[in-house]
């Protein structure tokens, strides 16, 4: 299968992903709104909380794959400006932005684009990076 099969079939599954976790009421809060079952039973108890973390884990490739999906809208060098943000193109960048940085493989042959939030590294500043939108 190539990148760009395996690509065409995940959208198709981001797309039931969706209408699951719509129809089952999932929010972030790690709950099912929509889904029935006997709150007294053991195992719907067992199963309820099983399909919270799985619909927890779909979120996940939803978001993942949402976010694959926005073109790159900057790259560049990232900077720190005067009042001590980092900045991109001109964007400031917050704690909460992923930003993708040149990362090389276990080898250290081949380099790659590496997404991170800008709040998980210390030091970004001179880091060639590029951000989607």
């Amino acid at each position: 299968m190539d990148i760009k099969t395996l690509e065409e079939r995940l959208s198709i599954f981001d797309g039931e992903i969706q209408n699951i976790l719509q129809e089952a009421g999932y929010k972030r809060s790690f709950e099912l709104t929509n889904l029935e079952y006997d709150n007294e039973d053991m195992n719907d108890i067992m199963m309820y909380k099983e399909f919270c973390s799985m619909c927890s884990h779909l979120d996940y490739i939803h978001s993942v794959f949402h976010y694959l999906q926005k073109p790159v809208t900057q790259m560049g060098e990232i900077h720190v400006n005067n009042n001590g943000n980092y900045e991109l193109g001109g964007t400031i960048l917050d704690n909460d932005d992923v930003v993708e940085i040149i990362s090389m493989d276990e080898e250290g042959k081949k380099p790659y684009w590496y997404p991170l939030l800008v709040s998980a590294r210390k030091n970004l500043g001179g880091e060639t990076a590029r951000i989607r939108g």
